[in-house]
């Protein structure tokens, strides 16, 4: 059902009006012409917010983040209650991990993530001093 000039076809990433869409804003983009022309305005909902920074494993060691690790927690998300994520100290957050821990609705109001941190400022590895002087 479309009663609008939506082009997408599923839920997800909105090229058009350059923001993140789930079921319902998806639901609400072909089927209300307010919504849409809100969207269209750049004033809708998920507009105007700044984009996360998807970044892929493995990565630097942030400048903020402590070398090993100050403990390990059981990561809940996709259900992989066994597997161990290390938590770091962090100087911005207190503490943070590299990798997403918890459920997505979760991730939100869980601890910090160097995968999508605004924060994340990369050590530059040839910074780092060696042993073999």
């Amino acid at each position: 059902m479309r009663f609008t000039p939506c082009e997408c076809e599923k839920v997800g990433w909105c090229e058009r009006h350059k923001c993140e869409k789930g079921q319902m804003q998806f639901y609400l983009c072909r089927t209300s012409e307010r919504h849409f022309q809100l969207w269209e305005e750049g004033k809708g909902l998920g507009q105007g917010l700044p984009q996360p920074k998807f970044r892929r494993l493995p990565l630097e060691r942030c400048q903020h983040r402590s070398i090993e690790p100050i403990e390990k927690i059981e990561c809940d998300l996709c259900g992989s209650r066994k597997r161990l994520i290390p938590v770091f100290s962090c100087e911005k957050f207190t503490e943070c991990s590299e990798q997403r821990i918890g459920t997505r609705a979760e991730r939100l109001r869980n601890m910090p993530c160097c995968l999508t941190c605004g924060e994340y400022i990369p050590i530059d590895p040839d910074s780092i001093p060696t042993n073999s002087s």
